[in-house]
């Protein structure tokens, strides 16, 4: 079958496979590792695959400004590094995203907020709040300038958090369900989206149930039938097949 680019998203909770399934994608794969993934855990799982893991960590224990600049630059770096077809990257895989989000706003609330109080020492007026959009247009534009190149898949690791709401009283309280961690609106950057959590099978021969990894496909701009569908083991060729598979057949 044709290998073909895909830009995803996967999300879900800790342990459950997101790095996993990232490294199932075509190599050689670049992997921007910010704060604790599994990639160590899951090397072992690909011998012999180029898989070029470059992990980007803090240096302080309470990182300030210059710290989180730091990291974007290093970031950038690797992500021009990706994005260059004379290196040959078939997929960058960023892990996690929702740790380079974090860091593309802290750099931008504290740049901004240092930009209003020196207008407001010259004003004389109140500082303003301010608010994420500087954050998500960079976000926005990673993954634009990731997909400049039409032969680079790009694959985003989201952490989860549980949501919350507030009862008829005003107390807020756990629901129970789990969202996508800090920039969650990826589905007009993405064509694919898949929640990786856990399931049982049947063994037919023994009987047996087991827990295994079972995704569900929630976005597919590709294919939108395929959204809600969900599958025991998913990969890289398992998701080609199910978009592309007939498809290839025919050509």
């Amino acid at each position: 079958m044709t290998p073909h680019r895909m830009t995803v998203s996967v999300w879900g909770r800790p342990k459950q496979g997101k790095t996993y399934l990232g490294f199932t994608f075509p190599a050689p794969i670049l992997v921007i590792e910010i704060g604790e993934t599994g990639s160590e855990v899951n090397l072992p799982r690909f011998p012999g695959k180029d898989i070029r893991v470059h992990s980007l960590q803090m240096s302080a224990l309470t990182p300030g400004l210059g710290d989180y600049q730091k990291l974007l630059i290093e970031f950038e770096k690797l992500l021009r590094e990706a994005v260059d077809p004379k290196n040959g990257i078939a997929t960058l895989l960023v892990d996690s995203s929702s740790k380079l989000w974090k860091t593309v706003r802290e750099v931008k609330v504290e740049e901004q907020r240092v930009r209003a109080l020196a207008t407001t020492a010259r004003k004389g007026t109140q500082a303003r709040q301010t608010d994420y959009e500087l954050a998500n247009e960079y976000f926005e534009q990673v993954v634009l300038v990731a997909r400049s190149n039409p032969q680079l898949n790009i694959v985003l690791v989201h952490r989860d958090r549980e949501t919350w709401a507030t009862d008829d009283e005003g107390r807020a309280h756990a629901t129970g369900q789990y969202e996508p961690r800090e920039f969650k609106d990826v589905s007009f950057l993405v064509n694919v989206v898949i929640k990786v959590g856990q399931g049982f099978k049947v063994d037919p021969r023994t009987k047996e149930r087991r827990a295994l990894p079972q995704h569900t496909i929630e976005l597919c701009n590709y294919r939108p039938e395929l959204e809600g569908r969900q599958e025991f083991l998913l990969d890289y060729d398992k998701i080609a097949q199910l978009i592309w598979g007939d498809r290839d057949a025919d050509n």
